[in-house]
């Protein structure tokens, strides 16, 4: 929806400097809203690997992989909704939305790899075999 209200804001008629400026003021607030999706999916991701990684210090050692491959995939969800923020931010005229957002994402991202990694050091200690390298 984010996707379809953006392009909606992008067929506003530009004809006049009244229109031009309703719908660049359009087209910016969708833009932002349509970061705000891929910005929460990030935090949602995110709070589900801190389950992933007390799931592989404290759970079942029969569910181990269960639990790295379940950072593994919320970290790849982080990594890639931030990829679809950095894309929008390119289309944000406000620049300490801009900052806030930047710094946010950056944020997410480098506690998603450190929990990732956390939560894979303790699966790769409670599986049999060498652990890659």
């Amino acid at each position: 929806r984010a996707f379809d209200d953006l392009m909606k804001a992008y067929r506003l008629p530009a004809g006049t400097p009244e229109e031009q400026a309703a719908r660049d003021e359009s087209v910016q607030a969708a833009t932002k809203a349509a970061i705000e999706v891929p910005l929460q999916v990030m935090r949602e991701a995110l709070a589900s690997m801190a389950v992933a990684r007390a799931m592989a210090e404290s759970g079942m050692a029969s569910s181990a992989s269960d639990a790295g491959v379940a950072a593994l995939a919320a970290l790849a969800a982080v990594r890639g909704a931030h990829l679809n923020v950095r894309i929008n931010l390119g289309g944000v005229t406000d620049p300490e939305y801009r900052r806030r957002v930047t710094e946010e994402g950056l944020r997410l991202e480098e506690e998603a790899r450190k929990i990732e990694a956390e939560a894979l050091t303790l699966v790769d200690a409670s599986l049999a075999g060498p652990a890659p390298t």
